[in-house]
């Protein structure tokens, strides 16, 4: 699943030469079954939002300014990440599409370094309608169990599948599921990327190299049982704690995709990036659905079309900051190395039995067998 060809391929030319595990991997075993496809090149014409700046200061982020100053209805959309992440990306590009379409009726003010709040903290603002608009990732089994199966290690065969899954039958329901039972509606479906492992100790080529090492994950029992079951202790921390815990060696290493890594200054504090792509990430963007009802019917479709587009450009650009946030992590002294996928995902088949009961196994079937 998600085997980074074009990227290690990449990374090699760069930095002449790649650390450990340089042979093609077999196919995995099942669950999951899928061969590591390739990842291709999006293609380019990433707006200004979505370029790499230098990375964000570890300060608070600044407050956002409205840019519409008369607006009838202001959103805030809040976040961990910071600017070039790519949840960061998808809500300036929300702001800018749902300001001029609404010729600012609506205003969008986008909170970025969890300055209202952890992403449990925001869900929670959210579902209490005190918040308009959270930008969630590992978080969502947390508040809807079934969305845990999109977090299962490896169950996407590619970027397609999961598309597949997000934008059809499955995620709709899943969707429509929680806004009955938890008030809370997603916007569709972004994408934050395919997550690695980064460390400051040593090259991971297999699940035995964890062994020793303190891996941060986000606050979420999947992710933490992930990472133990692979072999590593799992501190769960906020993103918004995860740099100061990495300088501290609170942990070692962490596992985000590339964007995180680099939005994050994680060259400070790491020497090593191994691209595991163990797990797809979405973004959810949630908001209450009493909050979304009281837009009018004309801006509540509005509000979804938009999202909707935003998401099919928002994968693309993920799909090319692959390729740019490589690159620069390896040109602040990151080295990378690839990794036997089949050796993880045998692993991975413990944490899809621990999890079946309370994700479904009817779900977890559905999104293995969708084409």
């Amino acid at each position: 699943m998600f085997r980074p060809a074009v990227l290690i391929a990449f990374a090699c030319l760069f930095a002449l030469g790649c650390a450990g595990g340089g042979a093609a991997p077999p196919a995995a075993a099942p669950p999951p079954a899928a061969a590591p496809p390739k990842v291709a090149q999006a293609p380019a014409g990433a707006s200004p939002a979505a370029s790499a700046p230098a990375p964000a200061t570890k300060g608070a982020a600044p407050t956002p300014a409205a840019t519409c100053k008369d607006a009838k209805t202001t959103w805030r959309i809040a976040g961990e990440a910071v600017r070039p992440n790519q949840i960061i990306v998808w809500a300036d590009r929300f702001k800018e599409l749902i300001e001029q379409r609404t010729n600012c009726q609506i205003s969008i003010l986008v909170f970025q370094g969890g300055v209202l709040g952890t992403s449990k903290q925001t869900i929670e603002q959210v579902r209490l309608g005190s918040l308009e608009l959270a930008m969630i990732v590992s978080d969502m089994p947390e508040l809807y169990p079934a969305y845990g199966a999109l977090d299962l290690p490896f169950i996407f065969r590619d970027r397609a599948h999961a598309v597949a899954v997000l934008d059809g039958p499955i995620g709709k329901r899943l969707n429509e599921e929680m806004i009955k039972t938890k008030g809370v509606r997603s916007l569709g479906y972004g994408e934050l990327g395919i997550r690695h492992v980064t460390n400051s100790v040593r090259p991971i080529t297999k699940p035995d190299d964890l062994k020793g090492l303190k891996i941060r994950v986000p606050p979420s029992k999947l992710r933490v049982r992930t990472f133990e079951i692979f072999g590593a202790a799992a501190p769960p921390i906020p993103s918004s704690e995860m740099y100061t815990a990495l300088q501290a060696r609170v942990a070692d290493g962490q596992e985000n995709p590339l964007s995180s890594a680099f939005s994050f200054s994680l060259w400070e504090v790491q020497k090593y990036v191994s691209l595991t792509g163990h797990i797809y990430s979405p973004v959810f963007p949630l908001t209450n659905e009493k909050t979304f009802q009281k837009l009018s019917p004309e801006f509540q479709k509005l509000v979804l079309d938009t999202s909707q587009e935003i998401a099919v450009w928002h994968r693309k650009e993920s799909e090319k900051a692959d390729i740019e946030f490589l690159k620069k992590l390896q040109e602040k002294g990151m080295m990378v190395n690839e990794v036997n996928p089949a050796d993880f995902q045998r692993q991975a088949a413990q944490v899809w039995a621990e999890f079946a009961e309370p994700i479904g196994q009817e779900l977890i079937n559905s999104i293995v067998n969708t084409k």
